[in-house]
């Protein structure tokens, strides 16, 4: 019995507890928790949507970077922002969805700051496309005070290396968690039977090529001379042909993003995945599990000792 309960596959906030760093008192495990009970009304909520007549967009109505709200845009957002603030861990919370930053309550706040994208790739929903959630999670910074919407937009302006951690849902034939907090990257699957995230992809790396390029080459009249060289690189000079695949959920299908005055939105994903990658890299050339759990430590790339 003993030998068969070692083999249990732990959940995400088992693998948390586990993994915290030393002299954590658990704040961020429950912030987590928070964000995968959203991930979880999100993912019933997009299998419900044809239903439920949740596919389509909301009037006339635009995110803070200007594209078309669609009915799940808004229901993604309300689940993370609902969840996040009554986690009591969140001061500062910064969404797509949102024209500014929210500001939680005095009696409600917390040590950390998060931006995210509740609901990326939404339009593609009513396709049956994967979409997905990202997010990336700051410390508020110390020693200041930060009392108005103005200041917490400011506050929210932190870059890419002192991020905390990073993750991201996808929502397709099944539902993955993958996060980051400087120590590796993992990932989960829900395994809607018990409602549990289980760790199905430890230690997760890229490989280092693949046969793929994507892009929306719809935009080819937006590229700079170097991209456009390069495109025309992959897809005519190199020793084996590449195929082309492109989805339009972040998610769902890296891909390449051009026109960056267009969507100010690029840097801050940019940012996630450039942590998400670091970290499995240093994890994979690390080697053991010990200093695979010290690669994070990096200054270079992230300060995760303050989680």
């Amino acid at each position: 019995m003993a030998e068969h309960q070692s083999r249990i596959t732990p959940t995400v906030t088992q693998f948390l507890m586990q993994h915290q760093p030393p002299g954590s008192k658990g704040d961020f495990t429950l912030l987590m928790m928070a964000i995968q009970t959203a991930v979880k009304v999100v993912e019933k909520n997009i299998r419900r949507a044809g239903l439920h007549g949740n596919f389509g967009y909301v009037g006339d109505s635009k995110n803070s970077t200007g594209d078309d709200q669609v009915k799940l845009d808004v229901i993604a957002n309300n689940a993370f922002k609902a969840h996040l603030i009554s986690s009591e861990r969140i001061y500062i919370l910064g969404s797509e969805e949102e024209d500014q930053a929210v500001l939680v309550e005095p009696e409600q706040r917390g040590a950390y700051m998060i931006c995210f994208d509740p609901l990326d790739g939404s339009s593609n929903v009513d396709a049956n496309v994967s979409v997905g959630s990202i997010w990336g999670i700051w410390k508020v910074p110390p020693s200041k005070e930060i009392t108005t919407v103005e200041e917490a937009t400011h506050a929210l302006l932190q870059p890419g290396s002192t991020l905390v951690s990073a993750g991201y849902a996808m929502y397709g034939s099944a539902t993955n968690l993958v996060i980051t907090t400087g120590r590796g990257v993992n990932g989960f699957t829900l395994d809607a039977t018990i409602g549990e995230f289980l760790l199905t992809h430890p230690n997760m790396t890229c490989p280092k090529s693949r046969a793929i390029y994507s892009v929306n080459e719809g935009n080819e009249r937006l590229w700079q001379p170097w991209f456009r060289n390069y495109i025309h690189h992959v897809k005519h000079k190199s020793k084996k042909p590449y195929s082309s695949r492109y989805i339009g959920s972040m998610v769902a299908d890296v891909f390449f993003f051009c026109d960056w005055e267009q969507k100010p939105n690029v840097e801050f994903s940019a940012s996630l995945l450039m942590f998400l990658l670091i970290c499995g890299e240093q994890a994979k050339e690390a080697g053991d599990l010990s200093k695979r759990e010290r690669c994070g430590k990096d200054e270079k790339w992230t300060q995760t000792g303050h989680i």
